[in-house]
Parts: C-alpha cells; structure tokens; sequence
C-alpha cells in the first residue's frame, strides 16, 4: 500500500495505491495520481459513490500511467487500483521526449530511476505523434517493440540476475524493412559500450 492523506468533502481521507506498485513507479507519478483522485472531490457531495466514480474518470483522462484505474472509496480511505504501464522506450522527437509502453500507448516524459527504457532512433516522425495516453499506430514501432518484447521474455526466462536489456542503450529502425537500403541490417541493437546486434 502506498498512502498519501488528503482532504474531501466529507472530510480528511487516506488514498491507498493497493496492491503492487512497481518500484520504478515515481513520487511525481504518484502524485499526479492522487491529485486526479481528488481533482473535483473537493467540490464534490458528501457521496462516496460520486467521489469514488469523479476519481475514477480523472485518473482514466489524467494519468495514463495506471491503466483500468479501479476506485473505490470507504468513510476513510479512497481505494485505487489498476494496471502499470511499462514504459519500455524513449522517443526524442525534435526537443520533446516521451515514452512508448509494451502496448504500444504513448506516456508522458518523466524522469525514471532503475528502469531499463531504451532510446529508439530511426522512427518515422512525418506524423504527429499521439497525446499521452493514445496508442501510436507504426509498423516499424511495432517491430522494434517485437524485438525488445523478446528479449525481456528470454531475460525472465534465462537471465533473471543479468539481464541482456540492462545492457541495451537503443536500437535503430531507421532501415526497417530495407528502406533505406535493402543489404543493409533492417533493425540494429547498440550496447551501452558501442557494440552492434544486427
């Protein structure tokens, strides 16, 4: 449980983040959290059922890290659950970076501590890229996620104490599907120290 008190309507109330909260999760993250829970409670009746559902579509609009946010609010406590989004790659995209999860939905750039997020290069950026929260539609996107999804599987299953992707600092698809030269590598791995997977 992740705890943070605050103050509604019918009075002060705890906010719990239940059940596993990943270690990579931020205070900011948590915050922005808490403060969509709470963003229209304040003005809100003395309704836990209005309360709990306000929370609920602010997290959903707000915070597009906690995914299928649950509320639920008791006369103390407002319960909130839901499922992380991973962020798995960094896209900078002229002076803007965000990130990309497993599923492909775009987040906003927040610093992050001891989670492996690997740069991508090479994208095709003719389009605007989605707002935090929409899912980004690119097939060369997608094959670079294919890739890494991959790998992070082999990491679990082989290599839990050492993992390969600890070790990733970008791949590059900016020959996908030989655009830009056929006998050239379609997607390329860089270690932190240089060294290329093809």
């Amino acid at each position: 449980y992740v705890k943070k008190q605050t103050i509604v309507s019918s009075g002060p109330r705890t906010i719990e983040l239940v059940g596993d909260v990943p270690n990579w999760v931020s205070e900011e993250i948590k915050n922005r959290i808490y403060a969509a829970a709470t963003a229209e409670a304040n003005n809100s009746v003395n309704d836990d059922g209005k309360i709990a559902v306000s929370a609920q579509q602010n997290i959903a609009a707000m915070v597009p890290w906690l995914a299928d946010a649950k509320v639920q609010t008791t006369h103390k406590s407002i319960l909130i659950t839901g499922h992380w989004r991973k962020p798995m790659l960094l896209v900078t995209a002229d002076k803007n970076k965000f990130y990309i999860d497993t599923d492909m939905v775009v987040l906003d750039y927040i610093p992050i501590g001891n989670l492996p997020v690997i740069n991508i290069t090479g994208l095709e950026l003719s389009k605007i890229p989605p707002t935090p929260g929409k899912t980004w539609q690119g097939d060369d996107l997608a094959a670079g996620m294919a890739v890494l999804n991959r790998l992070s599987r082999m990491d679990i299953a082989v290599t839990p104490d050492k993992p390969l992707l600890h070790h990733i600092d970008r791949i590059d698809i900016a020959n996908f599907e030989g655009r830009k030269n056929k006998r050239e590598p379609h997607i390329s791995l860089y270690t932190k120290d240089g060294t290329q997977i093809i």
